[in-house]
């Protein structure tokens, strides 16, 4: 009888020290799980307003929870649209500045044109005769006549509004001359 107390005391020691053991490993050896294998475990709470209490903390933040998940979901299309947004406007600004490079380019072809065309223009009513000049820059815009006027040699030009019949005209481009010194 006493190999048999001595035989049944050896396992339940080896039982525990085993269990003891394979709580030590999984890491899950601490006071409560003692207290629980050892049956000293604290009292349940009963059950009643504490569970409906921490039932609607639960809901609570599963909604919480829900809603910021929504709410991340709308920033971050925000956040795509935004970035195409981004694109298309750098797309849109590159096309612009090629644009206004035309459009530069385009208006110094034009300009140079211009220059080009009232020099012929200067150069055809200096070699005309005074009076000839005189009329065919009679029936031009007192500022375009002056464009012309102010490329022709001094004396030439003297001449030229000499001999025009308008005085009012002459005086015109006399004051184009005075007030647009660019001309």
């Amino acid at each position: 009888m006493k190999f048999t107390i001595v035989t049944v005391l050896i396992f339940l020691m080896s039982f525990a020290g085993a269990l003891v053991g394979l709580l030590a490993m999984t890491g899950h050896l601490n006071a409560e799980s003692i207290d629980k294998l050892l049956g000293r475990g604290k009292p349940e709470a009963a059950p009643g307003k504490e569970a409906d209490d921490l039932d609607k903390y639960v809901r609570e933040l599963r909604d919480r929870e829900r809603r910021l998940t929504e709410e991340q979901q709308r920033v971050a299309d925000k956040e795509k649209r935004l970035r195409l947004a981004e694109g298309d406007l750098e797309e849109l600004a590159e096309r612009l500045d090629e644009m206004l490079q035309e459009v530069g380019t385009s208006k110094e072809q034009a300009d140079e044109a211009y220059d080009k065309r009232l020099e012929e223009a200067a150069k055809t009513i200096a070699e005309m005769k005074p009076d000839n000049a005189a009329a065919a820059l009679a029936t031009w815009p007192p500022e375009r006549a002056a464009e012309v006027l102010r490329m022709v040699k001094e004396k030439e030009r003297a001449k030229i509004l000499d001999a025009m019949n308008d005085p009012e005209d002459v005086a015109v481009i006399l004051d184009r001359f005075k007030n647009n010194p660019t001309i």
